[in-house]
């Protein structure tokens, strides 16, 4: 079935329609139990409003309900669709979808995905319990079995993980009428196939050959005579996010990947990166606010606390060093009322261009264009933003808090809100900086320890230098 493209907003209504259905046409199961379902007159109307929509909108769809409408629009979706809207979802909402599904209609979900599509199958084997793993593995052919078996023990991040094994081949020695009557016997090409792949009887990669280019050659040429030498490839343990970096600095839509010894395993494609590509972003996002990994958003109370306690910690543990600062200069604080209404600005503004400057390193970093060799342009650059910022923001504070009470506190305002400013800003560059040295996750928590340094150093920059002056 052809889907048509669905607009955010189409979809957005789409999403509020099932919802609204949801919450009329439920009824309760019987007197003792406030569980609720649908007749089945009702479910073939809920059908009814998926059976139009693409894998992805269904995906979004389920995403967005909580746990019980989702397990009752999940029952209502044919299970030969099952296997690539479950691809679609994020992989907690994946995992509570899996939860609550049989062994065997977890076999048959992933049988109903096409036999090309080991790679798909792959992903989502690797979210299946043992048993499920083993029924399906019986399931395929003896070649089949062995690319999933390859496809299952690269480890997550890599080329190999990503790859899948539908791919043209062809021989240095065949001529182009035999490759183009073997692609017509094909019928049916895989997705992204703008490249025959050229193999010797070892499998080993000697060239490409664009189809573009097959179809205008000459029926008697023979391959080794026409296909292209320079490439782009990869190797299995090659990291996805390397893969993804390459593909968008040369434009690739797929790339052959290879082992050790040049032989032509699977290849990449670019659907495969983008969806790397998203669910990277969305981590990194988590993590530098603190969080564990993603999170369901309808999942327990309890499963969503345990993906937040940590950093909450380590921010309650850095918020209780800040306020021990406060109570260090409490006498002066007593004394100088107005301190107390002033501190807040010092470490606020500090804080935003802390952040400003983690968030440009961590993403520097993750495009490697931060080295040993020019980290020392990024400190430059960053603390001399910083001291241009805080000279400027200071003197137009310390002006106004002086004219308000006096002068005096306002040069303590503009000269603690400068020297603010140029350490915060030289610690949100070191953090993930030194993270990144010791092979650490350079965003997980950066924010959280950057706002912790901006208040604990703002306070105790402006309460000591009023300490000392006033």
């Amino acid at each position: 079935m052809q889907h048509g493209f669905i607009s955010k907003d189409h979809l957005k209504q789409v999403l509020n329609d099932i919802q609204h259905f949801l919450i009329q046409h439920k009824t309760p199961k019987d007197a003792q139990s406030p569980s609720v379902k649908l007749s089945e007159q009702q479910q073939q109307r809920l059908k009814q409003k998926l059976s139009h929509l693409h894998a992805a909108d269904i995906g979004h769809i389920l995403e967005s309900l909580p746990l019980d409408d989702r397990r009752d629009v999940w029952m209502q979706i044919p299970i030969d669709q099952r296997g690539a809207i479950l691809l679609s979802l994020a992989a907690p909402v994946r995992e509570s979808i899996l939860a609550d599904m049989p062994i065997t209609e977890m076999v048959n979900t992933a049988d109903n995905l096409q036999s090309g599509e080991i790679g798909n199958l792959a992903s989502l084997a690797s979210n299946l319990p043992e048993q499920a793993v083993e029924l399906i593995l019986q399931s395929l052919t003896a070649e089949q079995r062995k690319q999933l078996e390859v496809a299952l023990s690269y480890p997550a991040g890599t080329v190999g993980s990503l790859m899948d094994f539908s791919m043209l081949t062809a021989r240095p020695e065949e001529t182009v009428k035999q490759v183009l009557a073997y692609c017509r016997k094909l019928g049916t090409l895989p997705e992204h196939s703008h490249h025959i792949y050229v193999v010797d009887q070892h499998n080993t990669l000697l060239g490409l050959l664009p189809l573009q280019k097959l179809i205008t050659l000459p029926f008697d040429s023979k391959i080794s005579e026409v296909m292209n030498l320079g490439m782009i490839t990869f190797m299995t343990a090659d990291s996805a996010e390397q893969a993804t970096f390459a593909f968008d600095r040369y434009e690739l839509t797929a790339a052959p990947v290879v082992d050790d010894e040049n032989k032509l395993i699977g290849r990449i494609c670019v659907d495969d990166i983008v969806d790397f590509m998203r669910e990277s972003s969305e981590q990194q996002m988590l993590r530098q606010i603190g969080f564990v990994g993603r999170e369901d958003r309808f999942s327990s109370i309890f499963a969503s606390a345990q993906n937040r306690w940590l950093w909450l910690a380590i921010n309650l543990f850095s918020a209780f060093i800040a306020t021990r600062v406060i109570g260090a200069f409490e006498d002066k604080i007593v004394e100088l009322v107005m301190l107390a209404t002033l501190m807040p600005i010092v470490s606020a503004t500090a804080g935003n261009v802390g952040n400003q400057a983690c968030t440009l390193i961590i993403r520097s970093l993750a495009l490697g264009q931060v080295t040993a060799h020019n980290i020392r342009q990024f400190y430059i650059k960053e603390v001399g933003i910083s001291l241009i910022n805080g000279m400027i923001w200071g003197a137009v504070m310390g002006v106004f808090v002086g004219n308000i009470y006096s002068a005096g506190i306002g040069v303590v305002m503009g000269i603690a809100m400068l020297f603010n400013f140029v350490l915060t800003a030289f610690v949100a560059v070191s953090i993930p900086w030194l993270r990144y040295q010791y092979d650490l996750d350079p965003a997980m928590g950066a924010h959280v320890l950057v706002t912790f340094f901006a208040d604990a150093f703002g306070f105790f920059v402006f309460l000591g230098m009023a300490t000392a002056f006033l």
